[in-house]
């Protein structure tokens, strides 16, 4: 009985060791089942060259020239007698023909050498006569579009002093002119300064 015992432990023993090893080639050893062989490698992440984002078109900035040299009659009373109002309406209407031109045009060079003849004009009909209110406002737009700030306030100063004028004919008309000062476009920029120097 002793006998038949021993293979019957030995066999038990044989199968046990048997799995031990099953089990240790299976998951030790060789790391098998969904584990099996070497990991995965994560995948690339392209790179994404970083893009400027376009904010649309930058507000431009506008340098005004605020120096001016205009100068206007010393002896308002010699100026006044020597007048020659034909003259002066004559070259006032040059000018405004020449900012019309500009007005239409799309062309910037084109208007630019409009206005700048224009500026000619309305100075050459201030010079036959030095009250020409017409022409005194048509310089003041005139110098507002190429920006030269100092001499449209200056012309508008005089625009209200031409109006303080009793021995000047045209008061209704002065005041017109004094009136559009306020919703003219080249004069928005700056636009409180230009009402201020005609006390509005």
């Amino acid at each position: 009985m002793k006998t038949s015992s021993i293979p019957r432990a030995i066999g038990v023993s044989l199968a046990l060791g048997l799995v031990a090893v099953t089990s240790v080639a299976a998951f030790g050893l060789g790391c098998g089942g969904p584990y099996k062989g070497k990991p995965d490698k994560l995948p690339k992440v392209k790179k994404v060259n970083h893009v400027d984002v376009d904010a649309g078109p930058t507000t431009e900035t506008i340098v005004w020239d605020d120096k001016c040299s205009a100068k206007f009659a010393e002896d308002p009373m010699v100026a006044y007698k020597k007048r020659d109002k034909t003259k002066g309406n004559t070259d006032r209407g040059e000018g405004d023909d020449l900012m019309a031109a500009a007005d239409k045009s799309e062309d910037p060079s084109f208007q630019i050498d409009s206005i700048l003849k224009a500026i000619n004009a309305y100075k050459d009909a201030l010079l036959a006569d030095n009250y020409n209110a017409d022409a005194t406002y048509g310089l003041a737009v005139a110098y507002a579009k190429v920006r030269k700030k100092g001499c449209a306030l200056k012309m508008l100063k005089r625009l209200a002093e031409l109006e303080a004028n009793p021995k000047l004919p045209g008061a209704s008309k002065l005041e017109a002119l004094l009136k559009m000062v306020e919703d003219e476009p080249a004069f928005q920029p700056f636009v409180v300064e230009a009402t201020g120097e005609i006390g509005r």
